[in-house]
């Protein structure tokens, strides 16, 4: 999940009651500003984290990074590198960056020092590998009124493990963009699909219209999971970027059918699903407020790692 750690940085940053196990409550306009740490990692990919700061519920609400922070990552427990900061002209925030692609079963720890905020720290791990097989993605005609947009009947085997597991779904199809220069096509972002499926028990609706759901039902068993997943291709969805005025550079690869994985640990399966419980009630006004789970000691945030399998389907 590349960009979802921007999602995450301004959920964070702007959330006044949030905390790991309890509500945080401002009972006065003394507001501490917190170190918010937000690092989502993987098997596939370098550590990253973006670091910003909680803002007064009281001022101007505004998303600052902490881009001076001494920024240390550990593995089980030894001192591995300093992270360097990096923002381009096209990046909303900046990022922290790592030469290290986590190993997993490692237990992977990071320290963030800002002067005045104190010392954040967290830990977590890359969950056990697992795997899937059998993936199909079989086209369907729905209606002579839907001729703009695409619907596939997809089928895939998880292979569940005997302990208990926690997986994030997520289905898309591959925007390309034409090289103007060149006239070649590369890959420019995702369109993710609206997934419908009945045999995923006690899912939530998370992200990008993907899928939160643990293996209770199914502990150490090979479950088939199968719906349909849908892409609008007009007006395209909901994305989180700007597509180029001339969308006429874009094409959807309609017979490439990408369906990814994603092994959570416990402590970012809680995360997900605290905001996935926030999300759903935002519009209800009688709902109960919604903790946001942390896992950040001295300060918000969350830093949890996961195990991810992209998986590429030739569409029929």
């Amino acid at each position: 999940m590349k960009n979802i750690e921007l999602i995450l940085t301004a959920l964070f940053t702007t959330t006044v009651l949030m905390s790991c196990e309890s509500d945080f409550i401002v009972e006065n306009q003394e507001y501490i500003n917190r170190i918010v740490v937000t690092s989502v990692f993987s098997n596939t990919d370098t550590l990253t984290a973006e670091i910003t700061k909680t803002f007064s519920p009281f001022g101007t609400a505004t998303v600052e990074e902490l881009n001076s922070a001494k920024v240390s990552l550990f593995k089980e427990g030894t001192f591995v590198e300093t992270l360097t900061y990096y923002k381009t002209p096209q990046d909303t925030l900046g990022k922290f960056v790592s030469t290290t692609i986590p190993e997993q079963g490692k237990a992977y720890s990071i320290e963030v020092i800002e002067p005045g905020l104190g010392t954040a720290t967290s830990e977590s791990s890359i969950p056990a590998p697992f795997e899937v097989s059998d993936l199909s993605a079989v086209k369907i005609e729905w209606g002579k009124y839907n001729t703009n947009s695409l619907r596939y009947n997809f089928k895939f085997t998880l292979h569940d493990r005997v302990t208990t597991d926690y997986y994030y779904l997520t289905i898309a199809f591959p925007v390309m963009k034409k090289d103007e220069e060149t006239g070649v096509w590369h890959f420019y972002a995702y369109q993710y699909c609206e997934i419908q499926t009945g045999d995923l028990p006690l899912h939530q609706l998370y992200l990008r219209n993907g899928f939160l759901f643990e293996d209770k039902a199914f502990n150490g068993i090979n479950h088939v999971v199968s719906g349909t997943a849908t892409a609008y291709r007009r007006p395209f969805g909901d994305f989180d970027f700007e597509w180029p005025a001339d969308t006429n550079k874009l094409k959807v690869d309609s017979l490439h059918l990408h369906i990814n994985v994603y092994k959570l640990t416990k402590e970012l399966y809680t995360f997900y699903s605290s905001h996935a419980t926030v999300l759903k009630n935002e519009n209800n006004i009688y709902s109960e407020p919604t903790p946001i789970y942390s896992n950040i000691e001295n300060g918000v945030g969350v830093f949890g790692g996961e195990f991810v399998i992209e998986s590429v389907v030739e569409t029929k």
